[in-house]
């Protein structure tokens, strides 16, 4: 899970970051540690947050059997740069 090339975080109900893989944290120039408790979407470009909102809303779509939803946003690192991603959001049971 840590060393996945892919960076995962898993959120609360809030979508608050309560757990990161090292690739996570690295993509936004930090460590786990620091991410942990952060607004998930404080961390996605002000005007990609409607794509995020409804990526979350598909992903709550009953006929969803598997609650899985892809959108894509810029994200902003640490140091204020950004860039761009592929977001899979999976809602689990």
């Amino acid at each position: 899970y840590n060393q996945a090339p892919l960076g995962f975080a898993i959120l609360d109900t809030d979508g608050n970051i309560i757990e990161s893989n090292d690739t996570f944290a690295k993509q936004f120039g930090t460590s786990t540690g620091r991410l942990s408790g952060t607004t998930f979407s404080a961390l996605i470009n002000p005007d990609d947050q409607d794509d995020w909102y409804l990526c979350r809303k598909a992903a709550n779509v009953p006929q969803s059997a598997d609650h899985t939803a892809f959108c894509e946003a810029r994200m902003i690192r640490t140091d204020g740069s950004h860039f761009p991603t592929r977001l899979m959001l999976k809602l689990l049971a």
